[in-house]
């Protein structure tokens, strides 16, 4: 879950009296005492990237499917039941005004995984410098034929093969001359999808790997 390490652990997490939140079989217990709310919290402490869930209406859709096909860890639990995927952005809405205590709630946790995103692009998260682009506008031109036979060559033992239903002649071009403007177009593809989609971080990594200049 990649909101889940941008959204905690890019933070400086100090434990205090601020307040007690824990998560109850009832849902959301709340200790009032003076102090900021867990929304509050991780916000200060994230990078401008971070958002709350409710402030990125564009993400809900991508959120929910990702709810829905990962694990249960850090899912929150109301009334005794796990929190459904259509519930989980009212939850969020809810639940982060609670007080925080520390980082070790079960609330705070669940409030980090699942209601803040990472509204960077592929782009923007790899960070690159101009210099590491790959040589040409398009895909016919030596870097990116080069690229692509870097990438044929390499891709098994690296384990970073691109897959998926949208990269065309990527895996089966007989030679560079069809293999570079198929890895220039999922590179360019790639590049514009946002860090909270479904896949990203498996993205990401061939994005790096496979898209800039070694």
């Amino acid at each position: 879950m990649y909101q889940v390490t941008m959204a905690i652990s890019k933070l400086t997490l100090i434990g205090g009296s601020a307040g007690l939140v824990s998560a109850t079989a009832g849902g959301v217990a709340i200790y009032l005492n003076s102090g900021e709310s867990i929304r509050d919290h991780i916000a200060n402490k994230s990078d401008g990237n971070i958002k709350f869930i409710s402030l990125v209406p564009e993400a809900h859709v991508s959120l929910k499917k990702r709810y829905e096909v990962v694990g249960a860890s850090h899912k929150p639990i109301e009334n005794g039941k796990e929190v459904t995927s259509d519930k989980i952005i009212e939850w969020c809405e809810r639940a982060a005004n609670t007080r925080f205590f520390k980082d070790t709630d079960p609330i705070y946790s669940s409030i980090g995984a699942w209601c803040f995103v990472n509204v960077n692009t592929l782009f923007q998260q790899a960070g690159k410098s101009s210099d590491q682009n790959i040589d040409g506008s398009d895909g016919n031109s030596d870097g990116w034929k080069n690229a692509w036979e870097t990438y044929n060559t390499q891709k098994t033992t690296k384990k970073l093969e691109i897959t998926g239903d949208d990269i065309g002649d990527l895996n089966t071009a007989r030679d560079k001359n069809a293999g570079g403007p198929a890895l220039y177009k999922w590179c360019q593809s790639s590049g514009n999808k946002k860090m909270y989609e479904l896949g990203s971080e498996e993205s990401l990594k061939r994005y790096e790997r496979w898209c800039f200049k070694s």
